[in-house]
């Protein structure tokens, strides 16, 4: 909800208007990538850490039960959407942790996050963790509505 109240005055700086401006965003069309500058990238440069580690309770591991794969360029509420119907469909709680990768890693060293063996990255070792993998897929048309999560 955060971010439905102050991303009006963000700007979109990886789109212009048909003018070449850079326009201020709405909710509708917030991605991660706009999360990640106006948000997480503030919140955690000055300790170098992961967004999560600024939300935990400290000393308190968050062992994931799900994986999310999605894509950073979908609109941030089709996300939530989609994680929301997850926890439905699943008869989850509110309170089970999925590993979201701009949430889970240190976005001010991502070298130190990704590295030449798979094996050893935050991805692999999240999935290892997790009880599973939810997969978000964009929609294939404008009118089928938001991602569907598998």
């Amino acid at each position: 909800h955060y971010v439905a109240r102050q991303c009006s005055k963000w700007l979109d700086s990886f789109s212009r208007s048909a003018t070449g401006e850079v326009e201020h965003l709405d909710i509708d069309h917030a991605n991660l990538y706009h999360v990640n500058q106006w948000l997480i990238k503030p919140a955690t440069f000055e300790k170098n850490c992961a967004f999560v580690e600024c939300l935990a309770d400290p000393g308190k591991k968050q062992i994931p039960k799900w994986f999310c794969s999605h894509w950073w360029g979908e609109a941030i509420l089709n996300f939530l959407r989609c994680i929301e119907r997850h926890v439905e469909i699943r008869g989850l709680s509110g309170e089970d942790p999925y590993w979201v990768c701009a949430y889970a890693n240190r976005q001010h060293a991502l070298n130190d996050e990704i590295c030449d063996d798979p094996r050893q990255s935050s991805f692999y070792k999240a999935m290892k963790l997790a009880q599973g993998v939810i997969l978000i897929l964009d929609p294939k048309r404008k009118d089928s509505g938001p991602a569907t999560p598998f």
